[in-house]
């Protein structure tokens, strides 16, 4: 079998398999061509009428599938590109996703030089990582309630040279208190409302309950992060978060009713994609 059959099959395969509202074969073929490269280490292009070798092509079936299982393609890559940097994810952790990247975006053109700021409910780092990447000035504390996901967060860590600023610490933001103040205090918590969970995807129910469930109103975390680490911000301190389609204005709510003056970035699709709570 070539690279060009494997891919052709294993691209109609996943397309079949997809829930008909996400169908979609363009998305199929890249997803091919993320196995194919991950596992062959070899670009499609160059190798497309390539016989694949036995070996090599029991593990890409193998992978196959795992897709079709309804396994999320970042889980059986074991990692994925956010913000332009290689980052490591697996069962246990929340995927990066594009939309987190305007929260980095934010955060690395305001936070002040030799800034230091607190990432909650980090899960794989990824913001983190990436801010600490674009901005050897500052410094951070990561905090999860998983060890699973922080796994994840240490081997980012590792693998960008940045554990020298990044204080990953294991603890349950209800009862976790840090030490001294933070110019930003950003977090991407679970914000799905738990009536909502049983709707989502297959592959989007694969990644851990409690990095999705934010709780009857997905406004738990939002809450109850305003009200215990307000005293935490620096004098000019903000809170930055990521929000969901729907809970903008909630969380804007939240942030005024504390005090907060309140402002929004929106996405490409309109939507207000992260909220900003300044101290007046």
């Amino acid at each position: 079998m070539t690279f060009e059959e494997f891919r052709n099959s294993s691209a109609e395969k996943i397309y079949e398999n997809c829930p008909t509202e996400q169908k979609d074969r363009g998305t199929a073929f890249f997803q091919a061509d993320c196995l194919i490269k991950h596992f062959s280490e070899k670009e499609y292009m160059l190798c497309a009428k390539e016989e694949i070798p036995k070996m090599l092509e029991e593990k890409l079936f193998c992978a196959l599938e795992r897709k079709l299982s309804g396994e999320p393609l970042q889980y059986i890559l074991g990692e994925w590109e956010f913000y332009g940097l290689r980052m490591f994810c697996g069962k246990g952790c929340l995927i990066p996703r594009p939309e987190t990247e305007f929260l980095v975006e934010y955060m690395v053109k305001n936070l002040p030089k030799n800034a230091r700021f607190l990432d909650l409910c980090t899960g794989s780092g990824c913001i983190s990582v990436a801010v600490l990447k674009k901005r050897p000035d500052a410094t951070c504390v990561a905090v999860d309630i998983s060890e699973e996901a922080l796994f994840y967060a240490r081997k980012n860590a590792e693998y960008h040279k940045i554990t020298d600023r990044m204080d990953i610490v294991c603890a349950d933001l209800c009862s976790y208190l840090p030490t001294g103040d933070f110019d930003i205090i950003a977090s991407n918590p679970p914000y799905i409302r738990s009536c909502d969970m049983k709707a989502l995807s297959e592959e989007v129910l694969c990644e851990p309950h409690i990095a999705l469930d934010g709780g009857d109103d997905g406004l738990f975390f939002y809450r109850t992060i305003t009200e215990r680490f307000s005293p935490f911000l620096s004098r000019k301190g903000l809170f930055a978060f990521e929000a969901g389609y729907d809970t903008a204005q909630g969380i804007k709510e939240i942030l005024s009713s504390s005090g907060l003056s309140v402002d929004s970035i929106y996405d490409y699709s309109k939507i207000e994609r992260v909220i900003i709570g300044k101290k007046n």
